[in-house]
């Protein structure tokens, strides 16, 4: 999709994220709940299984940081942290990058199937356009695979076809681009003998046996480019995946996953997660064995079920109202943290895909008049009046961002403001560049 987003006119980097933990409630308010049990409240559920798609919603994602794991994943002090759990990985050249990643012997899937690095083709598969167009997939008008992950950075990098070692457990891949923000966007494991068995009518959880040779089938479509079973692939994947409910006549091929815990129920009421006992891709647990989302759209009724102690965790809006309410809430804990949030503006410049109606409004094109009409759109939206009538009075230290690519506490995060031009461009206590 192509679009020019005011990621520089973004309003709140250090957004006040409230949270209620409840402790200590009075016996008869609610009843016990086992130690290893966290209720959480939310406001919607999730939308779709396949977390690659346009549907997918930031509870999908959060799900989805809970159901699986990979090469990285960010710890309580905003850093990347390579997973040795999983797999570790090392650049093997730097003109043109290529990169090797490797599974650790021994990580598995919540069926008891060992992950190796079949299993990471499939984030190829959905992210580079260049392998699936030669591969005779569609990924504009009529997608194969539903995946946004087409035309991200990984695929403006141009990723060559990936290698597989020859005990499978490494994939090297080269970039024909330069690429140095590459870590984030290392390949993700998926259970492609879970799909392939999907795409083949199977129900139920299969033997060992049955799901290598099952993987070893998705392998040989994919280094073969055989069409018509990748496009069986994708249909299963746009279809079965798609769906918001999961009850105990879902598919349980559907649910395999890696992470520490595993998706056992979904509806427009509750959703439940309950200890992955084949975890073996991460860190370990601190002792929560079931997470519990409950969905309550109402404010208000959040607030009421934080206070019976129905739910352990509740999320607060961003607002003065909302923060002395919970405040007021005497017999609970109110803890309040600082989290990376922002809102913008995007600004269409182009059709939506190639094969979409030319678009001509105000700000199409990249000519010179074009960017100085969309910098001085950008420029005279109220920032810094925002940031002190919103949301400095919830969290006094809050402040406007100044990059993108980093968050404040994030190493680097200086270097990169300063480099990137945008102090000088946008400080946003410059007022004179809205005149």
């Amino acid at each position: 999709m192509d679009w020019v987003s005011a990621r520089r006119n973004h309003l709140i980097v250090k957004a006040l994220f409230l949270v209620l933990l409840i402790t200590q409630l009075p016996a008869p308010i609610v009843a016990a709940v086992p130690d290893d049990t966290v209720s959480i409240g939310v406001i919607n559920s999730i939308t779709t299984l396949n977390p690659f798609s346009i549907k997918a919603t930031p509870l999908n994602q959060e799900i989805r940081s809970l159901t699986n794991m990979d090469f990285n994943y960010w710890n309580d002090q905003y850093q990347s942290v390579e997973n040795r759990n999983f797999g570790s990985y090392s650049v093997e050249a730097t003109s043109p990058l290529r990169v090797r990643f490797t599974v650790r012997n021994g990580a598995r899937w919540s069926d008891g199937t060992p992950i190796n690095a079949v299993d990471l083709l499939f984030s190829h598969l959905i992210s580079s356009s260049t392998f699936a167009k030669s591969a005779g997939l569609d990924v504009d008008s009529n997608p194969t695979f539903d995946s946004v992950a087409y035309r991200n950075f990984y695929d403006r990098a141009q990723p060559q076809t990936p290698v597989l070692s020859s005990d499978k457990q490494s994939l090297t891949i080269t970039f024909s681009e330069p690429f140095p923000e590459w870590e984030p966007f290392a390949p993700t494991p998926f259970p492609v003998h879970a799909l392939v068995l999907l795409t083949e009518g199977v129900n139920g959880l299969q033997s060992l046996t049955r799901n290598i040779a099952a993987r070893e089938r998705f392998e040989s479509a994919f280094v073969s480019k055989n069409v018509a079973e990748l496009k069986s692939f994708g249909r299963t994947f746009n279809s079965l995946y798609n769906t918001s409910i999961v009850n105990s006549t879902t598919n349980p091929l559907l649910l395999v996953s890696n992470g520490p815990y595993i998706l056992q129920s979904a509806d427009s009421n509750n959703i439940r997660l309950e200890k992955n006992s084949n975890y073996n891709s991460g860190p370990s647990l601190s002792g929560i064995n079931t997470i519990v989302y409950r969905i309550i759209p109402n404010g208000n009724d959040m607030q009421a079920a934080a206070l019976s102690g129905d739910v352990d965790i509740a999320p607060g809006s961003i607002t003065l109202e909302s923060v002395n309410a919970y405040r007021s809430i005497k017999q609970n804990r109110f803890v309040s943290y600082d989290s990376a949030g922002f809102e913008h503006l995007d600004l269409r410049v182009a059709p939506v895909n190639s094969t979409a109606e030319a678009y001509t409004g105000p700000f199409a094109g990249n000519s010179a008049r074009a960017r100085d009409l969309r910098a001085a759109f950008l420029l005279a939206f109220p920032r810094e009046e925002i940031l002190e009538k919103v949301i400095l009075p919830i969290a006094p230290h809050a402040k406007l961002p100044q990059s993108f690519l980093r968050l404040e506490k994030e190493e680097g995060h200086d270097e990169v403001a300063s480099q990137s031009g945008f102090i000088s461009k946008y400080s946003w206590g410059d007022l004179s560049r809205q005149a």
